[in-house]
């Protein structure tokens, strides 16, 4: 049992949770709760609430084995359950576990990718201009599942969009579930000409006050 007084609530969790009804809401928190302090498994979750039910406790669970290894000084062991399985969130997320003991290296694999693309999606919904509809945008980027270098020409096509004619105005940029799911960021913008490089920009409005203030005491002499 967890003896830790306080539990971890993010803020990005408020626009999910709003599109949950009051006993959706109140049957998650109560097995988040649950599931922190006491370890037991979350219940079944449909529909919204088993995509927001994934969203949460990922981070949930990454927040509970990370104090762990602070204390502990190592990786927490995972409790296995009565079939094997070491996930801790099949439950909760609806999925079928299989009655054979998941070798290591598919578990691993499935882990290491699951933790991936919720790293992704962090850096995405960050720089992303429009935040809106988070949890179907998240459920859209899970499907695309994106190798490191197809995310990284995500980004740096996404960064050229923002400086784009057509998203000077907010209404023309698309909600980022759209901007996913149709894969928007292939689409060639035209680029504002207007655009600067604001480090340039301060570096020589520093150089041109150094050069104003040499002359002032010049002058001074």
């Amino acid at each position: 049992m967890n003896n830790e007084k306080c539990f971890p609530f993010f803020f990005d969790w408020i626009e999910p949770f709003s599109e949950l009804s009051g006993e959706e809401f109140k049957k998650l928190v109560l097995a988040m709760l649950r599931y922190y302090k006491y370890g037991r498994k979350p219940p079944r979750f449909e529909g919204t609430t088993k995509t927001i039910a994934l969203f949460v406790f990922a981070q949930l669970n990454r927040t509970k084995k990370n104090r762990e290894n602070g204390k502990k000084g190592g990786n927490p062991k995972l409790k296995k359950s009565k079939n094997g399985s070491t996930d801790d969130l099949s439950d909760a997320l609806n999925t079928t576990t299989s009655t054979t003991t998941p070798t290591t290296t598919n578990t691993t694999t499935s882990t290491s990718t699951s933790t991936t693309n919720e790293n992704h999606f962090e850096i995405f919904w960050e720089k992303y201009p429009k935040k809106m509809n988070r949890t179907n945008a998240f459920e859209e980027f899970i499907k695309l599942n994106l190798s490191n270098e197809e995310f990284e020409y995500m980004l740096s096509q996404l960064e050229k969009h923002k400086k784009s004619k057509q998203w000077r105005d907010t209404q023309y940029i698309p909600l980022p579930e759209n901007y996913i799911k149709l894969k928007k960021w292939t689409d060639e913008l035209e680029m504002d000409d207007s655009s600067f490089d604001t480090d340039e920009f301060f570096q020589s409005a520093l150089e041109r006050s150094r050069k104003h203030i040499k002359e002032v005491l010049k002058r001074a002499e």
